[in-house]
């Protein structure tokens, strides 16, 4: 019986303070709605009260991204903030807050508020949006990265401004994108099945109408093991004449390249002078010269590459002609 008693005045206070809540009066009839300026333009907020001159009405600028951070405009039609732009004006039904020359801090909630006593206070909120140019607010988000083949990587690209702007991926050199065709539509550009094919400059674009397009690049990278091709695996020279020997070798990371003949690693230095040189999309060209050829220098030499991801190798045969090959850079040595 005294568990009931206790359950029925909890549903009459649960009761009271609802009735409580359902009768507290509206005052605020009507509000301006939604409101879209561009910067430099005016705008006009407009407060529609029951018997304004009862109440203290006031006009408070709220954050949007963080509701906390609030800005206490006005009481009545006095400003409570240095501002020459801001005016509040009354009429017989309402309490007007006028806004000149907008500028882009201007976008925001704007609050008004009838303290209607001391516990309950009417709001009604109108929004205040200005058109403003796109914006790219961070660098391009690989994930994950770093890529790696066969793998599934999202390039994400984020934008600010209003309208809300519309997100585009282009390629350097109008290549297709892995998702098909030369431009994708959309904030983030999903990758499958990843091949060394994908790398290269990729271009976020964000546009909304308003101004100038906004633009940010990414190199996006690809890990993968090092591939080497020679583009002459046969090469002629006659004796005492120079001649350069060469390997192409792909990989990223970029691969650490050397020379072997006979076994032995072939140095820098006397009759060898080797030059690496790192060219675009992660090629790096591998050029052995041999400096007045001798007899001992004619066989097999090999070229390897090798990274984290593993290694490769190409082999060349050097061996003797009757004639100099002028062609490709001998010259005697006299």
């Amino acid at each position: 019986m005294q568990m009931f008693g206790m359950k029925h005045a909890l549903l009459l206070s649960i009761f009271f303070v609802s009735s409580l809540c359902n009768d507290r009066p509206k005052i605020i009839t009507n509000i301006t709605p939604q409101v879209v300026r561009e910067t430099g333009e005016n705008a006009t907020l407009a407060c529609y009260v029951d018997n304004p001159e009862d109440y203290v009405v006031s006009w408070v600028k709220v954050n949007r991204d963080n509701p906390s951070d609030q800005t206490v405009l006005s009481f009545g039609t006095k400003l409570s903030v240095k501002n020459p732009r801001f005016l509040v004006t009354a009429t017989s039904d309402s309490l007007v807050l006028n806004i000149k020359d907008i500028e882009f801090t201007d976008a925001a909630v704007y609050q008004c508020q009838v303290f209607v006593s001391d516990t309950y206070k009417d709001t009604a909120p109108v929004e205040l949006l200005i058109k403003h140019p796109p914006k790219i607010i961070k660098d391009i988000e690989v994930n994950p990265t770093p890529a790696v083949l066969n793998s599934t990587v999202e390039l994400v690209c984020t934008a600010e401004g209003y309208p809300k702007p519309n997100i585009s991926w282009k390629r350097a050199g109008d290549a297709l994108i892995p998702a098909g065709g030369n431009i994708y539509n959309g904030t983030v550009l999903k990758i499958n099945d990843v091949s060394h094919q994908d790398r290269g400059i990729y271009y976020c674009i964000a546009d909304n109408g308003i101004g100038q397009p906004d633009q940010r690049i990414v190199n996006f990278e690809v890990e993968f093991p090092p591939k080497i091709t020679a583009p002459r695996p046969r090469v002629a020279q006659a004796l005492d004449y120079d001649i350069e020997l060469e390997c192409k070798i792909e990989g990223f990371p970029a691969p650490q390249v050397s020379w072997y003949k006979d076994g032995s690693q072939i140095l820098n230095e006397g009759d060898y002078s080797i030059t690496n040189t790192a060219t675009i999309n992660d090629v790096t060209n591998s050029v052995l010269r041999v400096i007045t050829v001798e007899s001992s220098q004619y066989g097999d030499y090999v070229c390897k590459a090798s990274n984290k991801l593993g290694s490769s190798e190409a082999k060349i045969n050097l061996f003797d002609s009757v004639v100099a090959v002028y062609p490709w850079q001998a010259f005697a040595r006299n």
